[in-house]
């Protein structure tokens, strides 16, 4: 399980927690995590989890995606890193 801490600036916006295998990141309504804001793409990027692992990859978005600051295009996400996407950044928490 995995939970989400999305922020803009110093503001925490809201906290998610899910099991799913497969998390979507983006604009669009039907993401699992939306993103409202004209520099976050449509489909921004994608979360899987694969044996415990979970897998941020970009969807080829406008902006990039950014992981504890640096630009990927897929990297294994730990417990407490900084995702980036456009003015949000996302606290991530891996859960036993």
């Amino acid at each position: 399980m995995i939970r989400f801490t999305i922020k803009q600036g110093d503001m925490v916006e809201r906290e998610i927690q899910l099991d799913q295998d497969k998390i979507t990141l983006g604009r669009r309504e039907d993401n699992d995590i939306v993103l409202p804001g004209p520099s976050v793409s449509r489909n921004h990027a994608i979360v899987e989890c694969s044996h415990g692992r979970y897998i941020i990859a970009d969807s080829y978005s406008a902006n990039g995606t950014l992981v504890n600051k640096k630009a990927i295009t897929s990297t294994e996400l730990a417990d407490n890193d900084e995702i980036v996407i456009a003015p949000y950044t996302i606290i991530v928490n891996i859960l036993e």
